[in-house]
């Protein structure tokens, strides 16, 4: 009788593994095509302690999940471990490969960081509008500094158009944004 409880018990957990395997990963490859065509979720991100980075996101949360179960049905249907045995390594596992991407995630960030971290070394240089900018508005430059060419986005001094390869002087900058005005 308590091996008919226990193969019970096993089937449910096992289904239960199933639905997070299939869910977890239909919910991640969604938010990944989503991802990859520019699409964004506005409540997608629980910010912790940075708010330049956020640390826990759904796509994270669809990993932990799709993880688990992945590992809850190979442990215990295919390496035939016991239920609390499956269960610890699977979630384990998924806090384990969760942390991973998060630590992915984190160090593509800190890529980009580097190079809008640095904008105050384009004081004082000289470079060409890229796309053109408009009066009041936000355009495009392309400045040399710190080793390489950068196109990065730019207003001019006073509000005026500054049209495309017109050469502009950078001499200031305001939220990673170059402030720029015409070379006389």
């Amino acid at each position: 009788m308590d091996k008919m409880v226990e193969t019970t018990e096993t089937l449910q957990i096992i289904k239960v593994f199933w639905f997070m395997a299939i869910s977890g990963t239909i919910a991640y490859l969604i938010k990944l095509v989503i991802g990859f065509i520019g699409g964004e979720f506005s409540i997608d991100d629980i910010e912790l302690d940075n708010e330049d980075f956020q640390y826990f996101s759904f796509q994270t949360l669809f990993m932990l999940v799709m993880s688990i179960g992945w590992m809850g049905i190979f442990t215990i249907e295919y390496l035939t471990w016991d239920l609390l045995r499956g269960i610890s390594i699977s979630v384990a596992f998924g806090i384990f490969v969760a942390c991973i991407e998060v630590y992915i995630f984190y160090k593509l960030r800190s890529l980009h960081e580097i190079h809008v971290g640095n904008t105050q070394n384009a004081i004082g240089k000289i470079g060409k509008v890229y796309l053109t900018i408009p009066e009041n508005g936000t355009g495009e430059v392309q400045v040399s500094f710190e080793g390489s060419l950068k196109n990065m986005k730019a207003i001019s001094e006073n509000g005026e158009n500054i049209k495309s390869f017109t050469d502009v002087k950078v001499i200031g900058v305001k939220d990673n944004t170059l402030i720029v005005s015409k070379v006389q």
